[in-house]
């Protein structure tokens, strides 16, 4: 049987795209000395829900219908950007994100679909709080207090999530590619 590498996660907008770009230009050079950086393709940058790990591909069509269920359970949901920091937030890091606030029902949704994936997949479970953000870069284990103070991202406009989508992963030497297999509206008219 084969396997895909999935995890759901939705697209960012152009213009948070292009910000995070002008952010990871007026740093590469100061970082460059951080011991394994490695920034993500700009190409890549999403925001993660889930990640599934590997999943058989006879899962899909079972794992689409859970994923169209539970979306129209949920509206599109608003992420407020808080800043670009170290993260996971500790004072042990190693790798550098873009923050949005915590949000109940992003929240909620993650939960929602681990518990629903769950009956049939292993799936780890996301780590409390569940906080919204993109992965600019990747390093080597760090103190955090070693690092160099980094510069806001000049772009505070909310991002509104409408739909979900479930990428494919694959890695290569030259970084990870992402395919995307199916998207899913949030489409829940409740108040």
């Amino acid at each position: 049987m084969t396997k895909l590498r999935l995890f759901i996660g939705c697209e960012i907008p152009k213009e948070l795209r292009q910000a995070l770009l002008d952010f990871k230009h007026r740093h590469e050079k100061r970082l460059e000395k951080i011991p394994g950086i490695k920034w993500t393709d700009p190409n890549t940058w999403h925001i993660t829900l889930l990640f599934l790990g590997n999943v058989e591909e006879a899962q899909l069509r079972w794992l689409k219908g859970v994923l169209s269920d539970i979306a129209n359970t949920f509206s599109p949901i608003t992420l407020n950007p808080d800043f670009v920091g170290y993260a996971p937030p500790s004072h042990r890091v190693r790798m550098i994100w873009y923050y949005f606030k915590e949000h109940p029902e992003w929240t909620a949704l993650s939960l929602s679909l681990y518990h629903s994936l769950t009956r049939r997949l292993r799936v780890e479970k996301p780590r409390m709080p569940i906080i919204p953000h993109i992965t600019l870069a990747r390093f080597n284990w760090m103190d955090v207090r070693k690092l160099p103070t980094l510069d806001a991202v000049k772009f505070r406009s909310p991002v509104k999530v409408s739909e979900i989508i479930l990428w494919s992963s694959r890695l290569y030497p030259s970084g990870p590619q992402y395919t995307p297999l199916f998207r899913v509206p949030l489409a829940s008219k409740l108040p």
